[in-house]
């Protein structure tokens, strides 16, 4: 029978489970907000992190026991996002019954919800990483590849415990075709990752399928320092010959003077002379004007822990004069709201979140790259 009662708390609610349960690396990552409101871009929430301590002391040399206060158990996020989905709401969607309406109607706009998050969290994360774990920007394929990206958590005295891998659908299949990932005697999950074809715990790492990876595009064009030229400590930089009308996304990788630099705040339409490009850390060394800049393409695959980052989704409050109502999930929270079309005579139904994200350890993050 048809179910004429899907309310906007049973929307909301509904889609900030389908949310969490189909976000992958800014599921993974610190989320559990102390908000659940957030009131606009450039507003800051809180969100709880797991607490560390400096090394223990030695009783024998400090004569006296000495107390330590737990370090920051919460950070401050700013809000940086405004994610959102509207789509009208034909009179047979409004009659389905509610695990229908899930299905058919929330779980298609939550997705591209989670879309924008993902990508949002990849090239934030990559942007402000410590590095990455091999020589070139190509995907990892080997086990040479997953040496090399523990020696580089272990270099950095990043403990074994909770070390992940994100890796691009492209790793994925390299994988699964190497002993290493389906053989029983690599750990006990050997012969059902066999027959699920998923990969799970391997080489010190949890592998987790990332199918937002997708590869951040160079920027187009013969790249050089622009006019003027940069000074050892500049967070901006003047580009030029850039293809004109290009859109640089934040994330965007670029290489001067040997050194690997990424863009930090995204460009809608860059000019094709003296560009202004924000990175993620000063610049390592002078470099004069006309100075060749490279910049390569490259897959969002990471090597992290959880507490490299935290993440804010939070929902904005319930609007006023429409039918309107948070649910929270997990720390996650969605808004969703419907209004009556005239043009229509039907409703459109939109659902929205607010994202902020901090990376707090950027020596607890990588690129996850080939060896060379």
């Amino acid at each position: 029978m048809a179910n004429n009662f899907i309310t906007m708390p049973d929307v909301a609610a509904a889609a900030a489970v389908i949310a969490e349960s189909r976000l992958v690396l800014a599921g993974a990552l610190d989320h559990q907000c102390e908000n659940r409101f957030g009131r606009g871009t450039g507003k800051t929430v809180t969100v709880r992190t797991a607490g560390s301590l400096t090394p223990a002391r030695d009783l024998f040399e400090d004569g006296t026991a000495q107390k330590d206060t737990l370090n920051e158990t919460s950070v401050d996020v700013t809000l940086e996002k405004h994610f959102y989905k509207q789509i009208e709401l034909s009179a047979i969607d409004r009659t389905l019954q509610v695990e229908d309406f899930s299905a058919q109607v929330l779980t298609p706009v939550i997705d591209s919800i989670v879309a924008a998050i993902e990508t949002y969290a990849g090239r934030k994360l990559a942007a402000n990483a410590g590095g990455r774990t091999g020589a070139s920007f190509s995907a990892p394929t080997t086990l040479a590849d997953c040496a090399r990206a523990n020696r580089w958590f272990s270099d950095r005295r990043i403990i074994p415990t909770g070390r992940y891998a994100f890796i691009s659908p492209e790793s994925e299949e390299a994988f699964l075709q190497l002993d290493a990932f389906t053989n029983a005697s690599y750990g006990q999950d050997g012969p059902q990752a066999l027959r699920d074809a998923t990969i799970g715990r391997r080489l010190g790492m949890d592998f987790v399928v990332n199918p937002y990876a997708t590869e951040v595009a160079a920027i187009p064009g013969t790249l050089k320092v622009g006019t003027g030229g940069a000074k050892k400590g500049d967070k901006t930089i003047l580009v030029t010959g850039i293809t004109a009308d290009t859109a640089i996304p934040a994330g965007a990788q670029i290489t001067i003077g040997g050194e690997t630099y990424f863009v930090a705040e995204p460009v809608a339409a860059a000019v094709a002379a003296d560009q202004p490009i924000a990175l993620s850390v000063p610049l390592k060394a002078a470099a004069s004007a006309a100075a060749s800049i490279t910049s390569s393409a490259y897959n969002q695959s990471f090597v992290c822990q959880k507490s490299c980052a935290a993440i804010a989704i939070v929902a904005p409050e319930a609007s006023q004069g429409a039918s309107s109502s948070v649910a929270s999930h997990r720390g996650i929270a969605i808004r969703a709201t419907t209004n009556f079309n005239d043009g229509t005579l039907g409703d459109v139904l939109t659902l929205d979140v607010l994202v902020g994200m901090r990376v707090l350890r950027p020596d607890a993050a990588a690129l996850f790259t080939k060896v060379g």
